[in-house]
């Protein structure tokens, strides 16, 4: 079971408001809901159920720190450097596991 839970206000460490994706047991990943981190893709296009099942793999994919899924729920898998900047993109999420650059 997935569930959603949301930070009031602004997510910490973010200027964005964000969403979590929390299953039992597994640490939550940040989602940005209508944003991309573009280019830095190191495996992409498969299909996932949903966007926290996007960032599950992440988690598992080794070099993987960041993720986005497009309307379809394609996912992409990323390498994204500390400098990376979320770019509106609607239709997508992007999130990472963990704490993502702004």
């Amino acid at each position: 079971m997935l569930v959603i839970a949301g930070c009031v206000g602004l997510c910490p460490g973010s200027a964005l408001p964000a969403t979590t994706a929390v299953a039992p047991g597994v640490e939550p990943c940040a989602i940005f809901t209508g944003y991309d981190y573009r280019g830095y893709d190191i495996l992409k296009e498969f299909f996932v159920w949903s966007v926290g099942e996007c960032c599950q793999r992440c988690k598992s994919y080794p070099g993987c720190n960041a993720w986005a899924t497009d309307a379809s729920l394609r996912c992409y898998l990323k390498t994204i450097p500390p400098t990376a900047v979320r770019t509106v993109s609607p239709g997508q999420n992007a999130g990472c596991p963990g704490s993502c650059p702004s």
